[in-house]
């Protein structure tokens, strides 16, 4: 098994150890498999593949309308999950999210989506739904827009 260690002082960002301690409670197929964190940085199975802005089957002419929504539908379901660890883990009124989610930032594979940076996870009574749905399927939405307008009409 291959791993990421990422440096990070987890003594000043407290929060992180307390959201990888509830994540790692769960098996989840959405995010890498985190092995180990301690003050000096913490450790993740490393995810084969290309990031969504790598990866050439979400360019140009070979994006569609099928897999924006896709990655949609693969946001709601993380989404719920997401509330269901915050309801079972976390004080009324508040929510564990991802706070970065951008096409270098997530995985297309075998059909499910995968958050990395999974140090861009949060907890916060304020969610920015709007803001967060609209980074990554605005990314996607302008790559398929422009192809659209590019080649939609035939000659």
């Amino acid at each position: 098994m291959a791993a990421i260690t990422k440096k990070r002082n987890l003594e000043e960002d407290t929060h992180l150890p307390y959201i990888f301690s509830i994540l790692n409670t769960y098996d989840l197929d959405f995010i890498p498999k985190i092995i180990e964190w301690n003050n000096e940085g913490y450790t993740y199975e490393y995810v084969s593949g290309k990031t969504i802005k790598d990866d050439y089957s979400f360019h140009g002419k070979n994006i569609s309308q099928n897999d924006i929504l896709k990655v949609k539908m693969a946001l709601d379901d993380i989404w719920k999950k997401l509330y269901q660890i915050s309801i079972e883990n976390l004080k009324e009124g508040y929510f564990l999210f991802h706070d970065d989610p951008s096409t270098n930032n997530m995985i297309w594979k075998d059909d499910k989506l995968i958050l990395l940076d999974i140090d861009s996870f949060c907890i916060s009574s304020y969610v920015p739904v709007d803001y967060l749905y609209n980074k990554i399927l605005g990314e996607l939405t302008e790559i398929y827009r422009k192809n659209m307008i590019m080649n939609d009409y035939e000659y």
